[in-house]
């Protein structure tokens, strides 16, 4: 034992042909020293890629569904490529808190912020540390010229209100995914209205209401639209969440 000790450590003098063959069965077997092996608990040297999510930890998230299904997207992106995925909160306890002190301690590369609902102090704080950053659902008005990854909002408004169109309905009510300040809620609504003014059917503001991003809420504001002297007979759901809800 202590000649295959030696012959891994290089510390003792050994014939070059007893090295050789030592290292070659341990190359072999795919043995490696004590000293090479990287402790389990040092992942400083793993790249990371960080999600920024609203809100603290123990809070529900806003868009349970949409932010699931973006995890479990960015963790097998990450992976194919040699990354992790850490999770960042906006909020905080300390005031004083550091997103990019933090993001560098962590060996983080990389940055996504999957809804434009973070504040955008942080986001531009880490931007301006020379963080990569991408946003998905598009970028509010504040954060110009950031990076975005999304879907054609405005066409699919037109499409999903189309299609109800196309069923027979004329008194379509729309449920606003969020302000119409943020880039993908007012896309959206400009796909409705784009629709009924392509089909002829004049525009009712009464069938618009806020959906929020709880079921509970979009639930409420479907439970008004219904209350209508003349109610809606279709309802576009802003998105996954709301459409639950108004169910």
């Amino acid at each position: 034992m202590s000649t295959v000790s030696y012959a891994l450590s290089g510390k003792a003098s050994l014939k070059e042909e007893t090295r050789a063959r030592i290292l070659e069965v341990a190359e072999r077997l795919g043995y490696r020293p004590r000293s090479a092996r990287k402790s389990p608990r040092d992942d400083s040297t793993i790249p990371l890629i960080a999600i920024l999510l609203p809100g603290g930890p123990g809070e529900p998230p806003l868009d349970y569904h949409y932010l699931a299904e973006t995890l479990r997207g960015a963790t097998g992106a990450a992976e194919d490529f040699g990354f992790l995925v850490t999770v960042l909160y906006e909020k905080v306890k300390n005031p004083q808190f550091d997103f990019a002190a933090v993001c560098r301690a962590r060996n983080v590369r990389g940055i996504l912020v999957p809804t434009p609902k973070i504040h955008d102090a942080i986001v531009n704080g880490l931007m301006a540390e020379g963080f990569p950053t991408v946003l998905c659902q598009g970028a509010p008005a504040s954060t110009p010229g950031m990076p975005t990854v999304g879907t054609d909002d405005e066409q699919g408004g037109f499409r999903a209100t189309e299609h109800l169109i196309i069923l027979g309905h004329t008194r379509i009510a729309m449920l606003l995914p969020g302000p119409v300040e943020i880039q993908f809620s007012a896309a959206r609504f400009a796909g409705y209205r784009r629709a009924l003014d392509t089909y002829g059917i004049p525009f009712d503001e009464s069938l618009i209401a806020d959906g929020g991003l709880l079921e509970n809420v979009a639930e409420t504001a479907m439970s008004s639209l219904l209350a209508l002297t003349d109610p809606p007979t279709a309802v576009f759901a802003g998105n996954d969440t709301q459409a639950i809800g108004a169910m």
